[in-house]
């Protein structure tokens, strides 16, 4: 990435029809990437002085990531990692960046909390996706023992 023009091509990305139309329609996958482009702008100019609004909204684009696409739950995850070195490196005291950084879980809690429990209730599974992968190898190894029968 050329730190110089680092921010046409987030904004061109970000901004973008393809993003804005599709994922209005039905493509979790592009709104997803609208939202990890948001998360990579807000990061990039939140390095060099990170402050609590900044976990802040990195727990609000990660909440809203990991409810648009379960999969890419590492990259919240990652996001609060990196934003916790860059505190430390710019000498920030490790009790408030522990305490900033659960303020972002907190928020993430928050919003898929909810989800978790109707999944619980309406499946019986405790995930977000609603599929898990003991589910789908029980669903797998069913419909592979059906063709043995």
């Amino acid at each position: 990435m050329d730190p110089e023009n680092y921010l046409w091509a987030l904004w061109g990305s970000s901004l973008s029809y393809g993003l804005a139309f599709y994922s209005s329609t039905h493509l979790s996958e592009i709104f997803c990437t609208f939202l990890i482009t948001i998360l990579g702008l807000k990061l990039i100019r939140s390095l060099n002085n990170p402050n609590l609004k900044d976990w802040v909204v990195l727990g609000i684009l990660g909440a809203l990531i990991i409810m648009t696409r379960y999969p890419y739950v590492l990259v919240p995850i990652i996001s609060l990692f990196l934003l916790g070195f860059y505190s430390y490196k710019n000498k920030i005291a490790f009790k408030t960046i522990v305490k900033n950084a659960l303020v972002s879980v907190f928020i993430i809690l928050i919003v898929t909390t909810p989800w978790l429990i109707r999944n619980y209730k309406l499946f019986n599974e405790i995930n977000i996706a609603g599929r898990s992968g003991g589910v789908l190898y029980a669903r797998a190894w069913k419909a592979n023992y059906r063709d043995w029968e």
